[in-house]
């Protein structure tokens, strides 16, 4: 069965025709991308036009469609995944009488849904991070080595109320203070002034908080 072929002339008109028909009385313009082939009638030279990706009007609402389509299911998985995050700055409460000073633990729920949570650990270094140390994590544990070196501690073990468990709702936070003297004492635990925070939802996800450090209160 023979192909069809789309030819046009030199003055823009179309004519379809099949090879076997002879056509070396015609003349066409197909500019660079023109091929020649014997006749099959005639054995005659003629020319090939180039094979061409037409695209229709609904080729176009097709791509449109599947593009949109796409962009609102990733749209959507993005909405569902809880986005959650921690942050520790210093600060001062001073709900209390007189003032403290400390550090703010805020939990954020950027998501448009509530968000569970089930525990609020503080984490401070303890002991030795070296690079095998990490390796052998990695390999063990099947897990990326971020909490090597570091001491996991509940806020109730320094009577630090947590809150948890608690829900915290779409677009909103949850904030802890935890005072200097527990910050001191977590310093003469650990020999130096750094901390983290881990968030912990009902799944068992982990959200880690950035590095607080801070200095050493003045002596009186």
């Amino acid at each position: 069965m023979y192909e069809s072929y789309r030819l046009y002339e030199t003055n823009s008109s179309i004519l379809s025709y099949t090879p076997n028909s002879c056509v070396r009385n015609w003349s066409f313009s197909y500019g660079s991308n023109a091929q020649r082939r014997p006749c099959r009638i005639c054995n005659d030279e003629q020319l090939i036009p180039p094979r061409r990706f037409i695209l229709k009007i609904a080729d176009y609402l097709a791509i449109y469609a599947a593009i949109l389509s796409t962009a609102i299911a990733v749209w959507n998985y993005a909405q569902a995944r809880p986005r959650i995050k921690v942050n520790v700055i210093g600060g001062m409460d001073t709900s209390t009488s007189p003032s403290r000073m400390g550090a703010f633990v805020y939990v954020r729920n950027l998501s448009s849904h509530d968000v569970p949570l089930s525990a609020i650990v503080l984490l401070f270094r303890f002991g030795s991070t070296s690079f095998a140390k990490r390796v052998r994590h990695l390999v063990k544990y099947r897990q990326l080595p971020r909490t090597v070196g570091w001491a996991h501690a509940s806020l109730s073990n320094y009577a630090v109320d947590d809150g948890c468990p608690t829900v915290v709702a779409a677009r909103s936070s949850h904030r802890i203070f935890i005072p200097e003297a527990v910050l001191e004492r977590i310093a003469n635990q650990s020999g130096k002034r750094v901390l983290r925070c881990s968030v912990q939802d009902q799944l068992w996800n982990r959200i880690f908080s950035n590095h607080y450090t801070w200095n050493a209160p003045p002596s009186s």
